[in-house]
């Protein structure tokens, strides 16, 4: 996408000029603190062998709500985040699809190092989170009928970040997040009799992963925008590759966004 290639391009310029005021910065006073909303928009990618072995592809957009806060050395945030698409499609045959999470973390800062002579802040440390999936699938029929797919997953995992000053009222902010341990529930085939709805699942066997990154702008003193791009990744595994033994169904969920951001910031650099 031109715009990524864009955002991509802008920041390595910026990260050659010179910054001011670096010294008195730190990994508590660089953190965002307060409360962003992010609006994205972008494709989104799913193969769901419950309902079909082919892949849908179109639009899709989300909203997400964060509230983050620094103290002692840790960082805390929760967010709610919220995907919608209509125009799910492959060929004639479209699906409704609705995502819905809401998430944790806790990240330490753990050291500093430097990329184009600017110094960048690093943060690691624990998540938690909820994820559900719901589809309804709109079946090629004279009834219009309809089949519906779910899939949710409550997970430990670990989150890094990474955040990056280049001017007094400019720094690019960076994540990197992948689960490690979940409680999965998926909706099985019940003509099976082995069938389970729930069950303990490994990184291996159900992966929920995501990176973004936001160039951010505080043009006043509390309010920053910025723009960006984030990439998820939902993953759950089958026992065979169409077949299922124990009723469930592969799933494979890709999804890229451009984020527009407005941060209501409490405290931090001015």
């Amino acid at each position: 996408m031109k715009i990524k290639l864009n955002v991509i391009v802008l920041t390595i310029l910026l990260f050659a000029g010179n910054s001011f005021g670096q010294d008195s910065l730190s990994h508590q006073t660089v953190f965002p603190k307060g409360i962003s909303v992010d609006y994205g928009l972008g494709k989104y990618s799913v193969r769901d062998k419950y309902i079909s072995q082919n892949k849908y592809t179109g639009p899709i957009s989300s909203l997400n709500v964060t509230w983050s806060n620094f103290n002692n050395n840790r960082g805390v945030r929760l967010k709610f985040d919220y995907r919608s698409g209509s125009e799910i499609k492959n060929f004639n045959l479209s699906a409704d699809i609705k995502e819905f999470s809401f998430t944790g973390t806790y990240t330490y800062s753990i050291g500093t190092f430097n990329l184009f002579s600017k110094k960048v802040y690093t943060y690691l440390g624990p998540s938690w989170g909820f994820y559900l999936y719901s589809r309804n699938q709109y079946m090629a029929s004279h009834m219009m009928a309809t089949t519906l797919s779910y899939a949710a997953l409550i997970s430990l995992g670990l989150n890094s970040e990474f955040i990056c000053p280049i001017k007094p009222k400019l720094q690019a902010e960076g994540s990197l997040g992948l689960n490690l341990l979940s409680l999965g529930g998926r909706l099985p085939d019940l003509e099976i009799e082995e069938a389970e709805m729930i069950k303990l699942l490994p990184f291996y066997s159900a992966t929920k992963g995501y990176f973004h990154f936001v160039l951010c702008y505080r043009f006043i003193r509390q309010v920053s925008i910025g723009i960006g791009y984030q990439f998820r990744l939902i993953w759950f595994k089958s026992s065979k590759e169409w077949e299922s033994e124990d009723g469930w169904y592969g799933l494979l969920v890709a999804n890229d966004n451009l984020l527009f951001r407005l941060t209501w910031n409490i405290g931090g650099t001015e």
